[in-house]
């Protein structure tokens, strides 16, 4: 006999006007947050939200780092391999829950780190899956 537990988590951010700061939760916790002072040039709203990950890569010896993205699994791997962030979602300026759609998702190393199309989040939002292995020969694979 199997069992299988589902863990649902939801992160949020949100301004609080009162002291002009940008809040994180998790799991309705407040972690920390950002003085609004880090973010004038976005006044009430912000112009553009990105979800991703990104690997550092100073070329050692002219070839691509080894640093693995996420899992170190390819997207198309899916759950119990790939990596994957969930329920992304944003609040407009009535504060209501706007989940993302039509949004385009890029890989600039395809080879090296992946990104899969956007799915339905079983929360509010969507999800996606992403990384890879990367490598120092990734850029030659095809």
């Amino acid at each position: 006999m199997s069992t299988t537990t589902t863990t649902t988590t939801r992160r949020t951010r949100s301004r609080d006007k009162a002291v002009d700061h940008w809040w994180f939760e998790f799991n309705h916790v407040p972690i920390g947050y950002w003085p609004g002072s880090l973010f004038k040039n976005m006044a009430n709203k912000a112009n553009l939200i990105q979800w991703g990950g990104q690997v550092w890569n100073s070329f050692p010896g002219g070839r691509h780092t080894s640093t693995q993205m996420g899992s170190g699994h390819y997207p198309i791997e899916g759950i119990r391999k790939a990596a994957y962030v969930d329920g992304c979602f944003y609040n407009n300026l009535a504060n209501e829950l706007v989940t993302p759609f039509n949004s385009p998702t890029r890989a600039s190393k395809p080879t090296c780190y992946d990104i899969a199309n956007l799915f339905d989040s079983d929360g509010p939002g969507v999800g996606f899956f992403y990384g890879g292995p990367g490598g120092v020969n990734c850029d030659a694979r095809m």
